[in-house]
């Protein structure tokens, strides 16, 4: 399932905004609105139209005692997921064996209930229940 939305952005003002994944992602796993999340993490160090960086929430979450926004916070890296492929490496003429890192759909249905910030590739995104909350296509989730 998918929820294409930008969080509230339009609605608040912040018209002139882009890269702004982890705001809105912020937005949606909290409950908060836009510009909550906006002003969060600019105290943090984020410029407008400028990416989050999560050692900056790691340190808040360290001097707040795991709280954001009154809701207690639990880090957790996703785990390699089990299964290993082998590819083949054209520059080095060899297979190269390597680790598959669980996919958002695999997390999904791992993880069904509750409230998640998603850091992957260089995007953050919010999944809620299982719905997918981001401003894409929606194709992550039934991605190969």
């Amino acid at each position: 399932m998918f929820k294409k939305t930008l969080s509230g952005r339009k609605e608040c003002g912040y018209t002139h905004e882009n890269n702004d994944c982890g705001v809105r992602a912020l937005a949606e796993a909290a409950n908060v609105t836009y510009a909550e999340s906006h002003s969060f993490w600019a105290k943090l160090g984020r410029q407008d139209r400028g990416g989050v960086y999560f050692t900056w929430f790691d340190r808040f979450l360290l001097d707040s005692n795991g709280k954001v926004f009154g809701k207690q916070v639990t880090k957790t890296t996703v785990p390699y997921h089990q299964s290993e492929t082998h590819k083949w490496d054209n520059d080095k003429w060899e297979y190269v064996r390597h680790t598959k890192r669980l996919n958002v759909k695999t997390f999904i249905q791992q993880n069904p209930k509750g409230r998640y910030i998603i850091l992957s590739r260089g995007h953050t995104k919010a999944i809620i229940d299982g719905v997918v909350h981001d401003e894409g296509d929606g194709f992550i989730v039934t991605g190969k």
